[in-house]
């Protein structure tokens, strides 16, 4: 199989890649990963190709088109067909697109070599393809074509973009794969914990977006935490646009000397980092991974104005813990901070409700779920992408980018930032 993804920056995304490369390795398949956008994270891409084949698609064009290697718009330019025809057949025809351009990407490899490919769309977040003001006719495209390749095409991680993509695209994903936005469970599983009930360090790590709100609410809160123990710290490890107006909230809130922002490190120091934390707070593949190595992993859901949550990890039932949900017992960060601080023995108790419900999230779960669907994967083949013009997309995504230059038109590039849609 041959990943496709958009980059191979420090991300979930790119940590998925290779975690499912490493696993997939030890179940006998060694992967391709075909990346769009070359501005990889060294040290991840260098541990990533210890499991899979990684190519970019910049090493395949005119160096004349090199110079756009960084941008979205690499995807829309001239390659060397044939080349990348050989790269399919080693991995068995078979791809999975992780985002927006890489199934456009898709569409136009089909349509120049009039070959079928069999495909998987994955939903790494709820908005990539569910989001509204699509006029731009390569967002259209993009709605177009995953709607089109079905339920038997798409990969989801929880249950709740199940239902929202069942209302928005209007189309019955029931048959859809589901499965765990998968973790390498710790060694050390079922023993111990890195965690400390006695400790006051409360830590966030993951990039710093907008739609990642829990990092604002959490600093909204210490003044309230500070006032039942002053020993409360809040450690952000992470980089991105955010950076700036968390820290003017940390001045606001009086809080600077407490609100520690640690910048990047790398995934390979991720446990050590929670090695005597109190509480973790955060979102996708971050908190799974804080829950299994013992800490209380507080869910920080996207993209809510308050600072609300549905409790611990522990607390959700399946997979679903990023979106907010119409229905779901929602509390206050702080209520729920103030349950483990006061009474060690509940902190150890969600400690290792924490670390149990990991489990189900093995990435072992992940690679058996997506070799039990391939044989049921669709056909991206020439009816699929009769109707796609590469001109016409390439030329739409210049003027969206000229628009979200000017501050006329975000909407496609906010996407993230919407919400769930319901």
């Amino acid at each position: 199989m041959l990943i496709i993804a958009n980059t191979l920056e420090f991300n979930g995304g790119s940590t998925f890649i290779l975690r499912f490369s490493r696993e997939s390795l030890n179940k006998g398949e060694r992967l391709g990963v075909l990346v769009l956008t070359n501005k990889p994270e060294v040290k991840l891409l260098h541990e990533i190709e210890r499991y899979a084949d990684v190519y970019f698609l910049s090493d395949f064009m005119n160096p004349v088109f090199q110079y756009f290697d960084k941008t979205p718009l690499v995807g829309f330019l001239p390659f060397n067909i044939s080349a990348l025809a050989g790269i399919f057949n080693k991995h068995g025809n078979k791809a999975h697109v992780m985002a927006v351009f890489g199934l456009l990407w898709l569409c136009r490899f089909v349509k120049l070599t009039g070959r079928s490919v069999q495909v998987s769309v994955g939903v790494y977040h709820q908005n990539e393809f569910m989001f509204s003001g699509a006029e731009y006719y390569f967002a259209k495209e993009g709605q177009r074509l995953f709607k089109q390749l079905g339920q038997d095409g798409a990969v989801f991680y929880n249950e709740a973009n199940i239902e929202a993509y069942t209302r928005f695209f209007n189309l019955d994903f029931s048959r859809a794969s589901l499965v765990p936005i998968g973790i390498e469970l710790p060694s050390f599983m079922g023993k111990f914990t890195l965690g400390d009930a006695g400790a006051r360090r409360i830590v966030s790590i993951g990039n710093l977006l907008n739609f990642k709100s829990y990092n604002s609410h959490i600093i909204n809160c210490m003044p309230l935490l500070l006032s039942i123990d002053p020993a409360f710290r809040y450690e952000i490890y992470g980089e991105g646009p955010y950076d700036t107006e968390l820290r003017e909230l940390a001045a606001k809130r009086g809080v600077t000397e407490v609100v520690e922002f640690r910048g990047r490190i790398p995934y390979s120091q991720f446990s050590s980092v929670l090695e005597g934390a109190f509480l973790f707070v955060g979102s996708g593949t971050a908190i799974i991974e804080a829950a299994a190595v013992g800490v209380p992993a507080l869910i920080g859901i996207e993209s809510t104005k308050e600072a609300i949550t549905y409790g611990f990890l522990s607390d959700i039932e399946g997979f679903s813990y990023n979106e907010l949900e119409d229905g779901r017992p929602l509390f206050e960060m702080a209520d729920k901070i103030k349950e483990i601080l006061l009474d060690e023995a509940v902190w150890n108790t969600v400690a290792a409700s924490c670390k149990n419900k990991a489990k189900t999230f093995s990435i072992t779960n992940t690679v058996d779920g997506f070799r039990s669907h391939a044989s049921r994967l669709p056909l991206m083949d020439r009816d699929v992408v009769a109707e796609y013009s590469n001109l016409h997309a390439s030329i739409s995504l210049f003027f969206c980018s000229v628009m979200h230059k000017l501050g006329v038109n975000r909407v496609f590039a906010d996407r993230r930032n919407q919400g769930t849609i319901r």
